[in-house]
């Protein structure tokens, strides 16, 4: 942050997983001395978690209390509006949610399905847009559910 200072202590090793790094738009102090050499070096394989591509979250599953868990509506990620919509298709599949499941890396063998309304009353009910995207008719092999077909005869107007 602009205006303030880092300041790296002698004997320090800053390890740094892949595509990972240190950007100071203040300033930086870094005085090691002999024996206490200040080290930055990549972090070894068996530290890093998960050494998987960077991908966008753009899918979430969440109930009124939290969007951490593994059952909920299904919500996407709207990338025009920035925000969170959830997903109202009524034919929303088993073969829909697989996919949905291995796009968040949880298990895809055992799923289930179920269709209800969703009601949240809280402060920003008026500046959310509640809408939806196309319907989606997915296989359950694809690995993201931006990669499934579009199903063109499954629009339902003036579903709530």
């Amino acid at each position: 942050m602009p205006g303030v200072t880092l300041t790296l202590s002698p004997g320090v090793i800053l390890e740094f997983a892949p595509r990972v790094g240190l950007l100071v738009l203040g300033t930086l102090i870094a005085r090691g001395v002999r024996g206490e050499e200040i080290i930055m070096r990549p972090a070894p394989a068996k530290n890093i978690i998960n050494n998987m591509p960077l991908i966008e979250r753009t899918v979430r599953l969440c109930t009124p209390q939290n969007c951490t868990g593994d059952e909920g509506f299904v919500e996407r990620w709207n990338s025009t509006t920035q925000q969170w919509v959830p997903v109202c298709d009524e034919r929303f599949s088993e073969r829909n949610a697989q996919v949905v499941c291995k796009q968040l890396l949880r298990d895809s063998l055992d799923i289930y399905v179920s269709h209800g309304r969703r009601f949240e009353l809280h402060h920003s009910d008026m500046s959310r847009i509640w809408s939806w995207h196309e319907p989606l008719q997915c296989t359950g092999e694809e690995s993201r559910l931006e990669d499934c077909e579009v199903r063109l005869n499954g629009q339902v107007y003036g579903h709530i």
